[in-house]
């Protein structure tokens, strides 16, 4: 099995997704935020509230899996990372820095330490050119949940536009429509 991928939530670890199978996962707090949000605290889900329990594997295959777009956009996050599109886990551990909302998903050291890739004028025509092809913010772009809207993630920063090689603080959308 594979190690347990640390869910981040306000700069702060609120507990582990586990691979539970092939295509689920399931949820354990940690005990740190249990202290500091509460026990049975709703602050990652009303769906999957701090426990000192593990989640069932519905849910926390329901919550997690939810964090992706559905259609063309998980065609393409799932191909990105090498996976099939319904294992959860995988899709979790390779774009789990930048999905929906303000969960962060992975190790400490990769959520703290955010890069930035410079880009030129050419760079950035390339990148709006394959905007349709993205899924979600890991591997230059993704789409809108609500809507499927595609994008690219572009920071501009000192006069320059880059593209966060990591996590993503400001951001500026830009858009080929």
């Amino acid at each position: 099995m594979s190690d347990p991928l640390e869910v981040h939530l306000y700069g702060g670890v609120v507990g582990y997704l586990h691979r539970a199978s092939a295509d689920t996962v399931d949820f354990e707090s940690d005990d740190t935020a249990i202290s500091r949000f509460g026990l049975a605290s709703p602050i990652l889900s009303a769906s999957l509230p701090l426990s000192v329990r593990r989640s069932g594997q519905q849910t926390a295959t329901a919550f997690f899996g939810g964090l992706f777009p559905e259609g063309r956009g998980l065609t393409n996050l799932a191909k990105q990372a090498g996976c099939h599109r319904h294992d959860v886990f995988s899709l979790i551990e390779y774009a789990g820095r930048d999905v929906a909302g303000a969960v962060q998903v992975g190790a400490s050291d990769e959520i703290a330490n955010a890069e930035y890739d410079e880009l030129g004028e050419e760079d950035v025509t390339q990148r709006l050119g394959r905007v349709n092809d993205y899924a979600l913010g890991s591997g230059g772009g993704g789409v809108s949940l609500a809507g499927y809207q595609p994008k690219t993630t572009l920071a501009w920063r000192n006069g320059r536009g880059d593209t966060p090689g990591s996590i993503v603080h400001h951001r500026r959308t830009f858009s080929n429509r």
